[in-house]
């Protein structure tokens, strides 16, 4: 178990800059280790304990109404913003792809964490500023007013988040409010442009400097 956390405290941004003795001694009896099924729910609207959880092992999923939003792998984590948010239940479904091995902190955990570690407080607090600049950064491209324009932001955060770019007209439509043909235009409209190259339901993005 102990190499398991060894081998994603490099990729953790909680430890960033952390000797490793130093976070593994700052760790010993702080949070918890938890098995996962595949298919299992960790976290979801209708399920939510409020906590951090990072992967050691396996891989999870997290979607919203069905829409893939990222991919969780060893050394991610998932439940940072909503820890102290106050909020009553939890905006994604994270669930396990496959068997995982997860690393799970509470509320009183990672003040404890903090406390024996204080450069944790400070990744803590990076880690959230750099999510508000980038769901800043979203909703400003999210309120182009053209469906062009809304179509390649999207594509252009997936690809960001490292995403698989594949192409669910219904849900993409519903997602950024707009029709199904609407989207074909913009498909035909962005590809005509080179900004984006569509084969089958497979979307790859050209020109990701690219603002529309």
């Amino acid at each position: 178990m102990e190499e398991s956390i060894r081998a994603v405290l490099p990729g953790c941004f909680l430890f960033a800059g952390v000797p490793e003795g130093e976070a593994m001694a700052a760790l010993s009896g702080c949070g918890s280790i938890r098995r996962c099924e595949r298919g299992e729910v960790v976290l979801s609207p209708q399920q939510f304990t409020p906590m951090l959880g990072v992967v050691l092992q396996g891989r999870l999923e997290a979607r919203n109404d069905h829409v893939l939003l990222t991919v969780l792998e060893p050394g991610r984590c998932f439940g940072v913003a909503g820890l102290w948010s106050g909020a009553e239940e939890y905006v994604s479904t994270v669930r396990a792809q496959k068997e995982s091995l997860l690393y799970t902190f509470s509320r009183a955990d990672l003040t404890a964490l903090f406390s024996r570690c204080p450069q944790t407080l400070q990744n803590y607090l990076a880690f959230l500023s750099d999510r508000i600049v980038f769901l800043n950064q979203k909703v400003a491209l999210y309120s182009c007013q053209s469906v062009e324009g809304k179509v390649y932001a999207y594509f252009k955060q997936q690809a960001a988040a490292g995403c698989p770019q594949k192409v669910n007209s219904s849900e993409l439509g519903r997602l950024l409010g707009v029709g199904r043909a609407s989207l074909y235009r913009a498909f035909e409209a962005l590809q005509a442009r080179g900004l984006i190259r569509k084969e089958g339901k497979t979307v790859t993005v050209l020109h990701a400097e690219e603002v529309l």
